[in-house]
């Protein structure tokens, strides 16, 4: 584990020191994309340049309101409607009638979409780092890399969300995906949810993610149809009617067709919804589930809410295939639709599947939570003296925090000793030279499988001179 040697030196009168260790938070998420724009009215957010490319701070939002606020909505998209409809003049009835509708959005539109859906699915507060505006042709792989590198300006930051990887090619995407997973690695405090970048063949992501911090990391298949309506007023919507083979050029508008022929357009456009990859969902899933069945609660058999259906069925040998993959261990957990049930979560497991310690999601993110909630203990003791009171204190502290998880069941074992130790002193987990260095270290051990394998957390905190 990585020292807390990054404490900020303060003046005046120190902090009240910690009587008691609250848990960090677990579920932040920060989604990364392009906007419509980036600040208020008159009052642009600050950017930087990254990687060559001018890249928004963090901002913070709490509700669709604050992002529209900041960053605008999502473009108006040119809808297509073609119509072809066979007509007996004799009879004046309609033989036959089609109608088909597209339109021309892109993924580099729809972050205000995922927005939405994250906020409908149980999303909370979070930050949105803004890589561009809708003047860019599509979406580019330096772009989304480095909105992930400004997402290490943020300390608060739990959740890495980069929904528009769909218009990627492997490449683009295989940079984007080990970028995520290298950061929530080494900086040991994120999560980094993911989208298979092709939505045909989802396998395709195993090859791309790498194989490095693969237990920091989930992915999730397939895209979803969600009951989102795009954005398109009627100034958008192109007409293309077809009659007994011959097209009508003086009808290129709704207001053009007939009075029935226009309520049934109008109806059908109405079906029209946006298509979507599943991260921005599954990450307001996790801020929901973290807040009601707590962070150590598998988020699976989770329902999804404004989804029609995922956009490709999958039975259980299906699912099967996708989650247990023996041979790479890299799982791709899945949505399927399930019988009086709907859209449902099915899998929980990081990229990490052959990994006998970290191939669940809720013990990775249980064992972050833990880690970091003693690190910023221990931060809170840097300006006092390295000596046996203030061990001692912390000691308690550590161990009324561990024994919390015990009671509820988070630590195995039949008694606290089984569940979980904690060391701190001279002789303990330092030395002499330790304390003369500047170093307090703390070692923990806890029991997240069996009782009798502990899992050790060497927090090493250096110590501030007043």
């Amino acid at each position: 584990m990585a020292d807390s040697d990054n404490t900020q030196h303060t003046t005046g009168e120190r902090t009240p020191l910690p009587t008691s260790i609250i848990p960090v938070e677990t579920a932040v998420p920060v989604f990364i994309g392009y906007t419509e724009r980036r600040g208020k009215n008159g009052a642009p957010l600050p950017v930087q340049k990254i990687r060559a490319v001018e890249i928004s701070h963090p901002q913070k939002i709490s509700s669709m309101a604050d992002y529209e606020e900041y960053f605008g909505k999502a473009p108006v998209a040119n809808i297509n409607v073609t119509i072809k409809e066979s007509r007996d003049y004799l009879l004046d009835h309609i033989v036959n009638r089609t109608i088909e509708i597209t339109d021309t959005i892109s993924s580099l539109h729809k972050l205000y979409y995922h927005l939405q859906m994250y906020f409908a699915n149980g999303g909370g507060s979070c930050f949105i780092i803004s890589v561009g505006d809708f003047s860019k042709p599509q979406v580019e792989a330096d772009h989304l890399l480095a909105g992930i590198d400004m997402a290490t300006q943020c300390e608060d930051v739990t959740l890495l969300v980069c929904p528009q990887v769909e218009d990627l090619d492997a490449a683009g995407a295989a940079k984007v995906y080990q970028t995520m997973l290298y950061q929530a690695g080494e900086w040991g405090n994120r999560f980094a949810i993911l989208d298979c970048f092709d939505n045909r063949d989802a396998f395709r992501v195993r090859d791309n993610v790498g194989s490095e911090y693969l237990n920091y990391g989930a992915v999730y298949h397939p895209y979803l149809k969600t009951t989102l309506p795009v954005l398109s007023p009627d100034s958008s919507i192109r007409i293309s009617y077809t009659l007994n083979g011959k097209l009508k050029t003086e009808i290129n508008q709704v207001e053009d067709l007939s009075a029935d022929l226009k309520k049934t357009v109008e109806s059908e456009i109405k079906q029209f919804t946006v298509v979507l990859p599943p991260s921005s969902a599954i990450a307001g899933a996790y801020v929901h589930n973290d807040a009601t069945k707590k962070v150590w609660t598998a988020p699976a058999d989770i329902v999804l809410y404004e989804v029609i259906s995922p956009t490709i069925g999958m039975d259980e040998k299906g699912q099967a295939l996708h989650i247990a993959d023996t041979f790479s261990g890299k799982s791709i957990n899945v949505i399927r639709q399930i019988p009086n049930k709907g859209p449902v979560v099915i899998g929980a497991r990081t990229l990490a599947g052959n990994d006998n310690i970290w191939r669940y999601i809720s013990m990775r993110r249980t064992v972050t939570m833990i880690e970091f909630s003693l690190r910023r203990c221990m931060k809170a003791f840097s300006r006092e003296p390295n000596n046996v009171k203030t061990w001692v204190r912390i000691q308690l502290l550590v161990e009324k925090f561990l024994m919390s998880f015990w009671y509820k069941g988070v630590l195995q074992g039949a008694t606290p000793e089984h569940a979980y130790l904690v060391k701190i002193g001279v002789g303990e987990s330092m030395d002499e030279h330790d304390i003369n260095e500047g170093r307090m270290i703390l070692e923990v051990g806890i029991a997240m499988i069996l009782p009798s394998d502990f899992m050790v957390l060497k927090i090493v905190q250096r110590m501030q001179k007043d």
